[in-house]
Parts: structure tokens; C-alpha cells; sequence
């Protein structure tokens, strides 16, 4: 455990030492060396974008490039010796699902001004603020006379705060959905995700979106399969 907590780079995971240096002479070599070049780069602009997370979901854990670097590194562990099992794209798959399966609780500016305007979010506010009865109360005193400036302040900083909470939990709810559309965005005109003739940002999106998923939806015939193909690797999703 404390090796993980001393990872720093993408190139200091176990999982990229085994994509890096477990395919010389052997099967699958060049895709190996592929990947190694060009996954450290993918999720270093993935950690890039989380840095927004402090500043819109102040009560999450902090999702900053040291804690997707320690499930990166966490994963290997779990797998243990198994990890000589895996394939490069199967390696690569966990490398980048780590650092993009929280994407979608990051909003673009532009979308939080669109967002405003949509019937599913008016009636997610809403239902929050039934829920959450104490911010009507806050915003009702600061409207009041007789309140004095401090108190208004206070007020203000409580309004603030709930109303983040709430954007915090609307996102929570979608962002496996959400992590899933930036991925497939983000990787379909980018060569990097390309390995041994396919774009793997597909597969990726799956991940992501499936990590908020009950267990019972991640059957093969409803959504992961264990026998995808890559080329000409048989890549195991579950």
C-alpha cells in the first residue's frame, strides 16, 4: 500500500511497467509499445480536466491526478499475478477507465447555461428542494427586513453551497452516462486510441458508464462482453 501512495506518474503504475516492458520479444509487442507511448499522454489530459472537480464538488473526495494514479495502481493489486495475463489493450482499457470514469461530473461552462433551461433538471431542483427544505428558508431570510448585512452574507454563502450540492448530486446521478458521451467524444478523431485497426475509445465509454451500473445490467448480453475483439485480441470486458 504504500508504494501506491508513492506513484507520481502515469509511467511509475504497475500496469504501465507491464505494458511497457512484458511484451518484449513476445506476442503482441508493437501494440504494447503503441500503447505505452500514448496512454500516459491520454490520461494525463484526463487528470488536467479533473482539476476543475475542487471548485464544483467541494464535498467529493479529491479527484486531482494523484488519486487516479493510486487506482491505477490499486487495480494491478487486485489483479496481482493475473496481471501477466492480460493482453495490451486489456491493460490499457484499465489504465484509461481510471482516469476517465469520473469525467462526467465535469460540466462545460457553456453547458451549465444550457442546462438551466432543460425540463429534467427544473424538476431535479425541485424535488431537491422538497428534499432539502432548509434552502428555501435560507434564501427566504435573506430576503428579510430587519436581517442584518452579516447575516446576509452568511445567508448568501449557504445558498451558494446548497445550490452546488445540488448540481453535485445531478451530475452523481448521470455521470456514468455522462463520462460515457465525453469519452466517445473526446476519442473519435484522436489517433492515439487507435490500436491494432479499431478506435478503442468505445470500449473505454462502456466502462466508464458501467461503474454506476447494478451488477445484473453487466451481464454479456445486456451490456460488457467477455469475448470482444480488438484485431486480433479476445478482450474479456467483465
Amino acid at each position: 500500500m504504500g508504494q501506491v501512495m508513492r506513484v507520481t506518474r502515469v509511467e511509475e503504475t504497475a500496469l504501465w511497467k507491464q505494458l511497457n516492458e512484458g511484451f518484449v520479444g513476445k506476442d503482441g509487442e508493437r501494440d504494447a509499445n503503441f500503447l505505452a507511448a500514448n496512454v500516459p499522454a491520454l490520461c494525463r489530459d484526463a487528470a488536467e480536466r479533473m482539476k476543475a472537480m475542487p471548485s464544483l464538488h467541494a464535498q467529493y473526495t479529491l479527484h486531482d491526478s494523484t488519486h487516479l494514479l493510486r487506482v491505477t495502481e490499486l487495480m494491478a493489486l487486485v489483479l496481482q499475478a493475473s496481471l501477466e495475463e492480460l493482453n495490451p489493450i486489456e491493460i490499457a482499457l484499465l489504465m484509461l477507465s481510471a482516469h476517465f470514469h469520473d469525467q462526467g461530473m465535469i460540466p462545460e461552462t457553456e453547458e451549465l447555461e444550457r442546462l438551466k433551461a432543460r425540463d429534467e433538471f427544473r424538476q431535479f431542483r425541485r424535488d431537491w428542494e422538497i428534499e432539502h427544505t432548509n434552502w428555501r428558508q435560507i434564501r427566504a431570510r435573506q430576503g428579510s427586513a430587519g436581517v442584518s448585512q452579516e447575516e446576509k452574507e452568511r445567508c448568501l454563502r449557504l445558498d451558494n453551497e446548497l445550490y452546488s450540492a445540488m448540481l453535485s448530486d445531478y451530475f452523481r446521478e448521470s455521470h456514468g452516462r455522462r463520462s460515457k458521451e465525453y469519452v466517445v467524444s473526446c476519442s473519435r478523431d484522436d489517433r492515439r486510441w487507435e490500436v491494432a485497426g479499431r478506435n478503442i475509445g468505445d470500449l473505454v465509454a462502456k466502462l466508464c458508464e458501467s461503474h454506476v451500473m447494478p451488477v445484473e445490467r453487466l451481464a454479456p448480453e445486456k451490456s460488457l462482453r467477455c469475448d470482444e475483439s480488438v484485431g486480433r485480441y479476445e478482450v474479456d470486458m467483465l
